[in-house]
């Protein structure tokens, strides 16, 4: 099934376009769609769709308010062939047969816009571009040949005492060389509007977390809430709660956090990419601190175990680090043949 049978599957109607439906809102219509198609509401796999579903009025809400001029991709797939591609084919679809409007249709437009991170500061709906923006790396490792020992490596590393790396007695200047690299992280998306201030929401009285706002009411649409609170703390050590907004933002790039689909069940896998990133992160400030180069191993006294393997939690930093350098991304690195071979130290042919 091609995208666009899929999308009328859906329940996206044809009609006539409105009067300012330009091409250039058309197109822009199109990315946000693909990028839901692809990263988003519809399940992407290589045979391209899984009929996980969605209500048509989303699917319509979402390119509706774009269309309508509401919001601009400011170029923000440029660097993801895989939506570029959707949304070629779904432009020109948009343009024969344009979109179907409501009062409802609007409602949710309206919805979208004030419930993003511009008016309501921490929280991202489908607006953002933000959301799904890396949702492609964490399909991938779900669909790795070794997915199984991925998942084995979520549980080890997924833990408190392999991302609190920073003595609490540095914390001061820790926290301000971690709230510089949250705001380097998200500069890619400083077009739009975000800032350290409203890509997150900051409260000191919680522990961080991410929230799914999935209520569809008169007052509530689909959106994601990274909350970054006090930072975890491992005896003498802690994580500065700047990594742990990378650590969320992270979730949100991903698309979404928690069950999958239809299930009540967490997933596991969801934190894969988001760990082995703070613990890279955290391990690059630590030795940033102490004054030691990107390729020193610090000794943190800690092993991570999973199968048969067992590696120093500092060669593992560096490992990863090495990892994603090679491949360009979290998602590439740890779908990629070699991610074992070299996380578990065996020689590369």
């Amino acid at each position: 099934m091609d995208i666009i049978s899929a999308l009328r599957v859906r329940g996206l109607a044809v009609q006539t376009p409105p009067p300012n439906a330009t091409a250039r809102h058309c197109e822009a219509a199109a990315a946000n769609i693909a990028q839901m198609v692809v990263h988003g509401c519809l399940s992407y796999v290589p045979s391209l769709l899984v009929g996980l579903g969605t209500p048509k009025d989303r699917l319509t809400a979402v390119a509706s308010h774009v269309v309508l001029g509401a919001w601009d991709p400011n170029g923000a797939w440029e660097n993801q062939p895989e939506i570029a591609e959707a949304a070629k084919a779904l432009a020109a679809e948009l343009r024969r047969g344009g979109l179907s409007f409501n009062r409802d249709t609007e409602r949710l437009a309206r919805l979208e816009r004030r419930l993003n991170f511009r008016e309501t500061p921490g929280r991202h709906t489908r607006l953002s571009p933000v959301v799904g923006s890396r949702a492609s790396e964490l399909e991938s490792v779900r669909s790795a040949p070794h997915a199984r020992e991925l998942f084995e490596l979520v549980g080890a590393i997924y833990k408190a005492e392999c991302i609190a790396l920073i003595p609490w007695s540095r914390a001061v200047e820790a926290e301000r060389l971690a709230a510089k690299r949250f705001a380097e992280y998200i500069a890619r998306y400083s077009g739009s509007g975000l800032t350290p201030e409203n890509a997150v929401t900051w409260d000191p009285s919680a522990q961080s977390w991410n929230f799914t706002h999935d209520k569809e009411t008169a007052d509530n649409t689909w959106s994601m809430q990274p909350v970054v609170g006090s930072p975890l703390s491992v005896g003498d050590y802690h994580l500065p709660i700047g990594i742990a907004a990378i650590h969320e933002i992270m979730h949100v790039e991903e698309g979404w956090h928690g069950a999958l689909p239809g299930s009540s069940s967490f997933d596991p896998m969801v934190e894969l990419l988001t760990a082995a990133a703070t613990l890279v992160e955290a391990d690059a400030l630590r030795k940033r601190l102490d004054n030691k180069g990107t390729g020193a191993v610090v000794d943190y006294g800690h092993t991570v175990q999973w199968g048969n393997h067992d590696v120093p939690l500092g060669v593992l930093a560096n490992r990863i680090r090495e990892l994603v350098a090679r491949h360009g991304s979290y998602g590439a690195a740890f779908a990629s043949p070699e991610a074992f071979p070299l996380l578990t130290g065996v020689a590369l042919s």
